[in-house]
């Protein structure tokens, strides 16, 4: 058939192996594991539940908490949220929702109330 030139080759895989470590860097920073989720009260009828989701730090030997979400889940995925975090000099405060269903939409907002301001929006879709 043809053959690759050496060159080329090994220019693919430099390419390849700086992807590879620039793709580990980012995940590594993504895989922060999320913060548990603890049920308040749970409507069985409704299919509703009411959580807190406290935003934990650990230490070597125990957790600090920097504020907390309060939200309402259902059962099919639709849900809403509220929350504080003051890890930082300024406590930062949001609130957003998701739609649910097997082509969910989720928009919030997050302020600290002077320079800090973001929004955040989503598509998840279940198959």
């Amino acid at each position: 058939m043809f053959a690759i030139p050496d060159r080329i080759r090994l220019g693919w895989r430099s390419g390849l192996y700086a992807l590879c470590a620039v793709w580990a860097l980012m995940g590594g920073a993504a895989a922060r594991a999320e913060d548990p989720k603890l049920p308040l009260s749970h409507d069985e009828d409704a299919g509703r539940t009411i959580y807190i989701q406290p935003r934990l730090s650990p230490t070597e030997d125990s957790m600090h908490s920097h504020g907390a979400t309060v939200g309402v889940q259902n059962k099919d995925g639709r849900g809403a949220y509220i929350g504080t975090d003051t890890s930082t000099e300024r406590p930062k405060y949001s609130v957003g929702g998701e739609s649910g269903g097997d082509l969910s939409f989720s928009a919030g907002v997050e302020s600290d109330g002077k320079d800090n301001h973001g929004v955040k929006a989503g598509v998840k879709i279940r198959y």
